[in-house]
């Protein structure tokens, strides 16, 4: 009994002190939902959410007015399992909050996205990590927001009135792998939104890096500025703009996007008017930004009309794949793997060589032949890339039907010896599928190669040589691309070793047509550090001979 008076008193005066820390109120490593919220509800100023020895596991929290939240680095605040049955249960939600203020410096908020997709669950889109509703004057800052089933952040509304999030500052955050959106605006006054990455957004549409969706013509986006923000690899837009629920008597849009870059989405900067015949008013402002796409062009506003909202891009740089094929106009078709024509090559059978261990991202398949049953060795290693939980994936055999033949699980990030045990001769397919990380062979057996995809294959720091197998008096083309502001140096060899190609610095896509050599053979194109600019990401496309990259001459076909 004393003992359990002195914790209440020890809370009661750190609290009228203005400072309490969660923990005082106690901690469950199965679900410390109870003591969160009592911190939060405490009244004090500022609340510290400390680090215990395991995550804090909750169910959904809400935050007051009138207080600071800060958690320490390296908290975790990690969704129960099980909960969040609710369509809009979210991990915190702030309604008609005033001046609160969050900041999570090498802290995570994580939910469980898949689970949220797959029954007992209902299917819905709004469970978010951070749910803001009608609030005014917020800071949220620093924290890591990993796969709600919704968005990172929602700035919404509620009550009657439908008052719009006004004085909001969303700063310093990594939105990863969430449902719908990085980040959802749908009704915001005086909102700057900086520094933030939002990327890997997938499950359902319209998995957006962000979002500025209005719901009602009588909410807004006015006021706002997005600088210095970097969205990439979400399965939807960039950036995107739905407007069809506004009109006329909308209040004008205003919307400024500074030094941002928007790159390996499905699409870059969206924006459409449903089927409005009044349309809102206003202006949105793209500067100095960067908007990069693969299958699809940088910018897309379909059916706008002149007396729709304005858009410009001023000293802005708009790259898509498009302009590639462009630049492909006249070469050679590509050429599909035929098994039938394919003439493998093995200097040395059964015998384990090293190659460059390209590490290649989003996802990589390889193509490798079995001259007879039995094993295949190799040797493999996954990277991780940023700052998105590392899964390792398991690396999934084929045959040439399509059946699968194994699936070989490779735990950590150290390089492992791995091997496949064939049971009849031919061509297999291997996949690791590990999201935005990277995986790369750095051994193996038997001729391989790696499968070049529909639009082109993305590499990340990796200096080595590919191998590019040409018939005699056969023309092709190869391009080369960096990613946003990274770059690489490219040079290509025919098989006599004369350099045909040789480009330092390469940023958008660069093509290069090689004339016919006279002899059957391997090409070489190098890839190393670029003389003046950063190197990470880059990029690998070949048309018109053999439709894989090979990763060493002594094993191809």
């Amino acid at each position: 009994m004393m003992a359990t008076l002195t914790f209440i008193c020890a809370a009661a005066a750190s609290a009228a002190d203005g400072v309490v820390t969660a923990s005082s109120f106690g901690f469950d490593p199965e679900d410390s939902t109870e003591f969160l919220q009592k911190a939060l509800d405490s009244g004090a100023r500022r609340i510290v959410i400390d680090r215990r020895p395991a995550p804090w596991i909750t169910r959904p929290l809400f935050v007051r007015s009138n207080c600071e939240v800060v958690f320490e680095r390296g908290v975790e605040v990690v969704a129960k399992k099980g909960e969040f049955r609710g369509k809009n249960d979210s991990l915190f939600t702030l309604k008609r909050s005033e001046n609160v203020k969050l900041s999570g410096y090498g802290a995570t908020l994580r939910m469980h996205r898949a689970d949220y997709a797959a029954a007992p669950y209902t299917k819905a889109e709004w469970r978010m990590s951070l749910n803001l509703l009608s609030c005014s004057n917020v800071v949220v800052e620093g924290f890591t927001l990993l796969e709600s089933g919704g968005d990172g952040v929602y700035l919404g509304v509620t009550g009657e009135d439908h008052a719009p999030c006004r004085n909001v500052v969303l700063r310093d955050l990594v939105c990863d792998r969430q449902y719908r959106q990085g980040i959802s605006v749908i009704s915001a006054r005086n909102l700057l939104i900086e520094r933030c990455m939002l990327r890997g957004t997938g499950g359902t549409p319209p998995a957006a890096g962000i979002d500025f969706e209005p719901n009602r013509a009588s909410e807004e986006l006015s006021e706002i500025v997005m600088r210095d923000c970097i969205i990439t690899n979400n399965h939807g837009a960039g950036i995107q703009f739905y407007l069809g629920q506004l009109s006329a008597t909308s209040k004008p849009i205003s919307v400024k996007i500074v030094n941002c870059l928007t790159t390996d989405n499905s699409r870059g900067f969206w924006l459409g008017h449903g089927r409005a015949h009044s349309h809102v008013r206003g202006g949105i402002a793209c500067e100095n930004c960067i908007i990069a796409t693969r299958n699809a062009p940088a910018v897309h506003i379909p059916s706008q009309s002149d007396d729709a909202v304005s858009v410009t891009f001023e000293k802005c740089r708009l790259v898509d794949f498009q302009a590639k094929d462009s630049l492909l106009k006249g070469a050679p078709a590509r050429r599909k793997f035929d098994p039938a024509v394919a003439r493998p090559f093995d200097a040395c059978p059964g015998k384990l060589v090293r190659m460059h261990p390209f590490r290649f991202r989003n996802g990589v398949t390889y193509r490798f032949y079995m001259a007879t049953p039995g094993e295949a060795r190799f040797s493999g290693k996954f990277t991780p890339v940023g700052k998105p939980e590392f899964i390792a994936a398991p690396i999934v055999v084929k045959d040439s039907s399509g059946a699968t033949c194994a699936s070989i699980t490779l735990n950590g990030t150290a390089e492992t010896p791995f091997s496949f045990n064939a049971k009849a001769p031919g061509f297999y397919t291997m996949t690791a599928d590990v999201g935005s990380h990277a995986f790369g062979l750095s051994a193996t057996s038997v001729p391989i190669a790696v499968v070049q995809p529909e639009a082109f294959r993305s590499i990340y720091s990796t200096q080595g040589t590919l191998y590019i197998h040409a018939d005699s008096n056969a023309p092709f083309v190869v391009a080369a691309s960096g990613a946003g502001s990274e770059r690489v140096h490219v040079r290509l060899e025919d098989p006599s070793g004369k350099t045909r190609w040789d480009r330092d610095d390469v940023g958008e896509w660069t093509v290069h047509h090689a004339a016919p050599h006279p002899a059957d053979g391997l090409w070489r194109i190098s890839f190393s550090r670029p003389t003046n600019f950063f190197f990470e990401d880059f990029n690998i496309f070949q048309q018109g001979a053999s439709p894989d990259l090979f990763l060493t001459p002594d094993k191809y076909w």
